[in-house]
């Protein structure tokens, strides 16, 4: 499969990752997961905040995942990472919990976290306090903080029912260059894809930026359609989505549809992680 980062590696640091709460008693009710790369947990964090700035997570034995949408409801990110994803995961007493945050203030705590730190997150519904762990791979320095978490908010479920008529897979890079490309005369990008390509364009006043993928171009990894498939898109969502994504995954799927929400898609191991762009209309 092309692109899909395996930051974890699980099997290989299992034996010597030292857990930050075996000096802590987890009471019945409460959630802990710990994850040997804290900064892998932070880009996952900032992909979410690409849409929303807070976020309802919902806990299950096998996953934590959220679906939110931005304040004008133009965007929608669909989140889920598995427990495999973690060197230890614990719901005691629950078959789901709801964990509500500002994803601001998360940022802000894990952002510090240094390469090689462990992240052992704790959840207490009760108290309604999310507890920070970082550790040291050395085990030589713990950082321990706390932070409240808001209401539990859940709106109704929005994620678009669209028959895509195209698909493509590409090089993460390659589509963000582009659309920074399209940026320079607009701020919304066309983009068209056809049995022989994908094209991304642009125009103003000014000029105009054509960037075009041959069906067998080396940063075409799959492509799918019957007959060209074109929508234009706000580049500035689509731009801070392919941003978060490019530190997560080397390929992007886009799925289109005329005048239709895009889909779009990168690999995570263990999980998932896809956007939904509201079209813009033009007349």
């Amino acid at each position: 499969m092309h692109g899909i980062r395996n930051p974890l590696n699980l099997q290989e640091m299992a034996s010597t990752t030292l857990n930050p709460l075996t000096e802590t008693m987890i009471r019945e009710g409460m959630f802990k997961a710990t994850f040997p790369e804290a900064r892998y947990i932070l880009d996952l964090l900032k992909a979410i905040n690409a849409v929303a700035e807070e976020a309802c997570f919902k806990i299950t034995p096998e996953a934590i995942a959220v679906k939110a949408v931005d304040p004008s409801i133009m965007a929608l990110v669909d989140f889920r990472l598995e427990k495999n994803a973690s060197e230890e995961w614990v719901l005691d007493g629950h078959e789901e919990l709801k964990m509500a945050v500002s994803l601001f203030e998360m940022l802000r705590i894990i952002g510090g976290a240094k390469s090689g730190e462990a992240l052992t997150i704790a959840y207490d519904p009760e108290e309604r306090k999310v507890r920070f762990i970082l550790l040291e791979a050395t085990g030589s320095k713990k950082r321990d903080i706390y932070l409240n978490t808001l209401e539990d908010f859940e709106g109704k479920d929005v994620t678009p029912k669209v028959e895509f008529k195209a698909m493509a897979s590409l090089a993460t890079k390659a589509l963000r260059e582009a659309v920074e490309d399209c940026r320079l005369f607009n701020d919304i990008v066309k983009i068209r894809i056809d049995p022989e390509a994908v094209e991304l364009s642009a125009r103003s006043d000014e000029g105009n930026a054509l960037i075009r993928f041959p069906k067998y171009s080396s940063l075409i990894y799959e492509l799918e359609a019957e007959q060209e498939t074109a929508s234009h898109y706000s580049i500035l969502y689509l731009s801070k989505m392919l941003k978060a994504g490019l530190s997560l995954s080397d390929s992007t799927r886009i799925d289109l549809a005329k005048d239709k929400p895009m889909k779009i898609g990168f690999e995570i191991p263990y999980g998932k992680l896809d956007y939904y762009l509201a079209p813009v209309i033009r007349s």
